[in-house]
């Protein structure tokens, strides 16, 4: 089970209702559903509790390409990050400083990677079923009822083992959304789970969580609550949005700002 982001490029594409069928195509379609918005965005409170403390953060993500966002951190140290086609800025105004990377001059993979680990800070685990991949088989277990809501159940393993570790997903069967999700290991024993709730229709055809709830089990167990305060997609976002302008008395640092 991998987490929304794909980094975090949620997009939703509107369509007719899914249909029972291939668990290949129903999870297709999801992930279609996903990611052709042309803009999105999204102000996020995400707290989490660990061994009974709890932190809370909240920040506003925009992007209206995979390598065009912006994320302004609120809470709890204000930060700004922002990227494009041809570079990478994070500033934190109490340290005065601003970091650049030159992202045109880095290799294919080095910009990926680069991209990823920005992202990976506001990453949202439960907006998108991806447990497939080269190693995988998607099978269909059938249709169940999530919070009232008819669902598509498929289940991802390793092919020739199946009472090794599931990835399960329960896939809205009429908007497409991902309702709630698990990874289970040999004994069936849940290792983690998501679950979405509180859905709004953002968009004629499009639906959206405003709740996103994230359990880890075991010793680095871990639970997150997530809400979104703000979701916007298809808005008009300037270009000027994803461009960082330095401001006086800043300094620039990093191997491109030297």
């Amino acid at each position: 089970m991998r987490g929304a982001t794909s980094a975090i490029w949620v997009m939703m594409a509107l369509g007719p209702p899914l249909l029972g069928g291939e668990p290949a195509d129903i999870v297709a379609r999801h992930l279609a559903r996903l990611d052709s918005l042309k803009t999105l965005v999204l102000r996020v409170e995400r707290v989490t509790t660990y061994r009974g403390k709890s932190q809370t953060e909240r920040w506003t993500f925009s992007q209206k390409a995979p390598s065009c966002f912006r994320i302004e951190v609120e809470f709890p140290t204000r930060r700004t990050i922002v990227a494009n086609e041809a570079e990478l800025w994070e500033y934190i105004p109490e340290a005065k400083k601003a970091a650049r990377t030159d992202l045109a001059a880095l290799g294919a993979r080095e910009r990926e990677a680069t991209l990823r680990a920005a992202l990976s800070r506001v990453a949202l685990d439960g907006l998108r079923f991806e447990a497939g991949g080269t190693d995988r088989e998607l099978h269909y277990a059938g249709a169940e009822q999530v919070d009232g809501r008819p669902a598509h159940r498929i289940e991802c393993r390793r092919p020739g083992d199946p009472k090794g570790e599931v990835a399960c997903g329960w896939i809205d069967a009429e908007r497409g959304v991902l309702l709630r999700s698990g990874l289970l290991d040999k004994r069936g024993r849940t290792l983690a789970s998501t679950q979405a709730s509180d859905f709004a229709e953002v968009a004629p055809g499009t639906w959206f969580p405003r709740r996103l709830s994230l359990t880890l089990l075991g010793p680095r167990g871990r639970s997150q609550e997530l809400t979104f305060k703000r979701v916007e997609i298809n808005s008009k976002l300037p270009d000027d949005l994803f461009t960082f302008q330095v401001p006086e008395g800043v300094e620039v640092v990093g191997p491109q700002g030297k």
